[in-house]
């Protein structure tokens, strides 16, 4: 049984490892390779459930999106996300400058313009905000503790049931 515990920490320990390091890295939590996209031009993106994220790079970058051709049957939105938040690719550092949404999720032409020289589109990232980001590697911290105490409680009573039986009032 005390193995099966010490598995069962092993497990809590290395997913909140695993976890920490995702987050941290960004590396399965992002939405994928960057894809250019032209300003001035109609371009189809993809929409999925969770949205496209459009890049610039440029800190504090602006862009202004149009849906060209038939609008969303449901609601849409273009929101400005958190500004901190950026990807390394293509050697050059891409910040976040808007959150694309629509209902239903599919294709969509647009026309985009913006001050900046160069424009991309992704799949919105799972994590989209520092403060998301700080929760999830909090919860990250919290289950590799958690795995620990497991641990070192199961090795603790692993040991005293290993000593023998000292006698009683004698």
């Amino acid at each position: 049984m005390r193995r099966v515990w010490l598995l069962l920490a092993g497990l809590v320990a290395t997913t909140g490892l695993a976890l920490g390091t995702a987050v941290w890295f960004g590396v399965p939590l992002d939405g994928g390779p960057l894809r250019q996209i032209p300003l001035g031009q109609p371009v189809t993106v993809t929409l999925p459930e969770r949205g496209a994220m459009l890049w610039v790079t440029t800190e504090g970058g602006r862009v202004s999106c149009e849906i060209v051709g038939a609008p969303p049957e449901g609601p849409s939105t273009m929101m400005l996300p958190d500004q901190s938040l950026s990807v390394r690719a293509d050697g050059r550092t891409w910040y976040a400058a808007m959150l694309l949404t629509a209902s239903p999720p599919g294709d969509y032409t647009l026309t985009c313009t913006s001050s900046e020289t160069s424009l991309a589109a992704t799949e919105a990232p799972l994590i989209r905000d520092t403060a998301t980001r700080m929760f999830a590697l909090l919860a990250a911290a919290l289950l590799t503790a958690v795995g620990l105490v497991l641990a070192a409680v199961a090795a603790s009573r692993r040991r005293r049931a290993a000593w023998p039986a000292q006698p009683q009032g004698q």
